[in-house]
């Protein structure tokens, strides 16, 4: 049997601090697509219950002590509830500067508070995605801090990559990009919900209409992704005719207040991402 091609150097192993739900989508994705061997990643846990589980769906080590994860791995992505982030990364007294590249997943905690957190000097990314990581199809962006090696931005950025797509983007931004692509996934969902909602309405079986509205949602983001010289609203008026239903249907969702709905999510988003900031911001 051929040995899997993996993106990581020799010897390099990722850890997983915390194994949720943005997690096990991400590491499905990297497995799925033989971007990282189960082998080069290790994930820790709080029960020996959720570890078992974690051991039989990806088959990588597990353990309950995340010492013994920062000692064993060299990229260390930490996936922990922000509010818990301080407490978790100062109880490992294993940190090494020179050693360590951290990747933080957690929402609203800065690089800036990392640098009070952990040893001076560390390399640290922050990276924004979504869900869509398990069916190779996740958003993400990453914000890159100071200490961070070009050759380690592109391999974080290439591991990314392999199971969607990844852009790089000022500190300032990251915010924005969880609240459009973070949060935004669960608005399509609703999206992909109403429309066959509608269908149902009107006659469609379930099991159909859902297949329909998803696989819409699905032509209307490769339309976008392909021909991106074309603005989305150009995309949009190509599939309208005067006089015609689609005009209708549109006229009726903008009466309603879509497209105000969809402004007032994301910047609900970036505003509750600025006030959890400052929460959990670390100073010293």
């Amino acid at each position: 049997m051929a040995e899997q091609v993996s993106l990581l150097p020799k010897h390099t192993r990722i850890g997983f601090i915390g194994y949720g739900n943005i997690v096990v989508p991400l590491v499905s994705g990297w497995l799925r697509t033989k971007s990282v061997r189960p082998d080069q990643i290790m994930g820790s846990c709080l029960t020996e219950s959720t570890a078992a589980r974690i051991r039989d769906k990806h088959g990588i080590e597990m353990t309950l002590k995340t010492n013994d994860l920062v000692e064993a791995c060299n990229i260390v992505f930490v996936a922990v509830k922000p509010h818990l982030v301080q407490s978790v990364v100062e109880s490992i007294p294993n940190w090494n500067a020179s050693r360590h590249l951290v990747v933080s997943l957690a929402a609203c905690v800065t690089l800036s508070s990392y640098s009070y957190i952990l040893p001076e000097g560390t390399r640290v990314i922050r990276l924004a995605l979504n869900t869509g990581s398990g069916v190779l199809a996740c958003a993400s962006a990453m914000a890159v801090g100071v200490n961070v090696l070009p050759i380690e931005s592109s391999l974080i950025q290439g591991l990314m990559n392999s199971v969607g797509t990844c852009l790089p983007v000022e500190e300032k931004h990251i915010d924005t990009v969880s609240s459009v692509c973070g949060c935004g996934i669960a608005y399509m969902f609703l999206v992909a919900e109403a429309l066959a909602d509608g269908g149902l309405e009107a006659g469609l079986k379930k099991d159909v209409v859902i297949k329909l509205a998803a696989q819409t949602l699905i032509a209307a983001g490769k339309n976008i992704l392909e021909y991106q010289d074309t603005h989305v609203s150009k995309l949009k008026d190509n599939v309208c005719s005067p006089g015609g239903i689609t005009i209708k249907g549109l006229h009726s969702l903008e009466r309603n207040g879509v497209r105000n709905a969809f402004l007032d999510a994301v910047e609900i988003g970036v505003k509750t991402h600025a006030e959890y900031a400052h929460k959990f911001e670390v100073k010293k």
